[in-house]
């Protein structure tokens, strides 16, 4: 070589490569080659010291640093044992029980498959506890059945007493009509100059119309013929319903009858044939 002075030959007992361009180790201050260059590649022994890791606490979710050449499972060990919050604020019996009267807590939670609630040993079965869980379901399904049919009747309530309010006022109308048409204080006002002979002429004729009755005898009246207009047409349409069923039996018959005297002439007509046959 004509520059033996120039370049480092590689420090890996195995390679002893000159480069002309080495790799110092910022760890172990050796030199190397492109290929031995990293920690792993040249088995570097200081490389824990590059291989920084802080381990967190699987309890209290907190970083546990350690020092620099400590294996991190040592640090871990020493947080558990003497500076771990979470297992001093951490109760073991935590579990307490659910059935009325009892205090007692568990370490593990025992739960219900009916009421999905807590209890200790001596009350774990449903029957130890009353268990009401699939009871309550029963129960919220009656009450909710309860308030629909009482909503229901509720607004049966108010419909038929608005129906009948309505009515009333109906009545009331007609009836307040019927009195100002015979009242002989609602007709218009008599304009100034006028004679009250006019006046006397409406009393007459309201009286004449009215046949000598007062107004309460007249609106008495009035009402008695309206009801029995009523009854009559009601009567009227039960007589016309009556009919169509009369008419209806009628044919129904007829038709019965018809068929009956078929079936016979068929029936003659096939045992005049058999005589025939036979002769």
């Amino acid at each position: 070589m004509e520059l033996p002075h120039i370049g480092t030959h590689c420090a890996q007992p195995t390679c002893h490569k000159l480069d002309f361009l080495p790799f110092m180790c910022n760890l172990c201050k050796k030199n190397f080659c492109v290929d031995h260059h990293k920690y792993d590649a040249h088995a570097c022994p200081e490389s824990h010291l590059a291989d920084v890791q802080v381990p967190i606490c699987p309890l209290c979710d907190q970083p546990v640093p350690s020092r620099p050449g400590q294996p991190p499972d040592l640090a871990v060990n020493a947080h558990l044992e003497n500076n771990c919050t979470d297992i001093k604020k951490k109760k073991i019996y935590g579990n307490r029980c659910s059935a009325r009267g009892c205090k007692t807590k568990e370490m593990v939670p025992i739960r219900c498959d009916s009421c999905r609630l807590n209890y200790c040993l001596p009350h774990r079965h449903p029957t130890d506890h009353q268990c009401q869980g699939a009871a309550t379901a029963r129960q919220q399904a009656l009450l909710a059945a309860q308030k629909r049919t009482s909503n229901n009747s509720a607004t049966r309530t108010t419909l038929s007493q608005g129906s009948s309010g309505s009515s009333g006022s109906r009545e009331r109308s007609s009836q307040g009509g019927i009195h100002r048409f015979f009242s002989s204080s609602s007709g218009n006002p008599t304009p100034t100059g006028h004679t009250p002979a006019p006046q006397r002429t409406r009393t007459s004729n309201i009286s004449a119309l009215q046949g000598g009755m007062s107004e309460d005898e007249a609106l008495a009246q009035a009402m008695a013929a309206s009801m029995a207009e009523g009854s009559q047409s009601m009567d009227r349409q039960e007589g016309a319903a009556g009919q169509g069923t009369e008419e209806e039996d009628a044919q129904l018959a007829r038709a019965i009858a018809a068929s009956m005297s078929t079936s016979q002439q068929r029936s003659n007509n096939s045992s005049s044939l058999n005589s025939c046959v036979i002769c």
